[in-house]
């Protein structure tokens, strides 16, 4: 029997917002080609009749990669090809908080879940998108006087290490002395 030490886990096992991130229910249409037993796992009865157009129902994303054979997935609002458009277009304006607190994270999942074509466009999306917002994240964070606004959690998160960054250099320039924000009085 292997130790707790000898197991290999995914870096993101522990990351609490990876585990919300994948607890977003992703809409769906289930096929009849699943199993009955399914069901209650999502909160539905057993007795579901699913009609041939398939049934209507929403999945936590972390289900998705199991049955996603029996299923064909929605693209929440956020994650359409209009918002990917948008944010193809200018992501720096866009507001990714209100569209899903953790866009990146679930984005990345919603990925690998899709098909080919919808996967990969996804992906570009979600790369362009970081690409044109992360400077604004970085000024902000820099400038250190800023709430951060319109920010996604991964966003936040890195606007939280820059202002602590900031932070440390501060106070090595001005050689270790510890940093005030009180004013100095003549």
């Amino acid at each position: 029997m292997a130790s707790t030490d000898d197991l290999i886990v995914s870096s993101k096992y522990y990351d609490l917002d990876d585990i919300l991130a994948q607890h977003t229910n992703i809409p769906c249409t289930i096929m009849n080609t699943i199993d009955k037993d399914f069901f209650p796992l999502i909160g539905l009865s057993e007795n579901v009749v699913i009609d041939p157009k398939g049934l209507k129902a929403e999945v936590p994303l972390w289900m998705l990669r199991t049955i996603k054979e029996h299923c064909q997935i929605i693209l929440p609002k956020a994650y359409n090809a209009a918002v990917q458009n948008v944010l193809l277009s200018n992501a720096s304006s866009a507001n990714l908080e209100r569209l899903q607190q953790y866009f990146y994270f679930v984005g990345m999942h919603l990925a690998d879940v899709l098909e080919r074509e919808d996967g990969q466009a996804l992906s570009d999306c979600l790369v362009q998108t970081l690409v044109q917002r992360v400077g604004d994240v970085v000024c902000k964070g820099l400038q250190g006087h800023t709430k951060p606004e319109k920010f996604d959690n991964m966003e936040k998160e890195l606007f939280q290490n820059i202002l602590v960054w900031r932070k440390e250099i501060m106070s090595w320039v001005q050689g270790g002395k510890p940093i005030s924000n009180k004013r100095k009085h003549d």
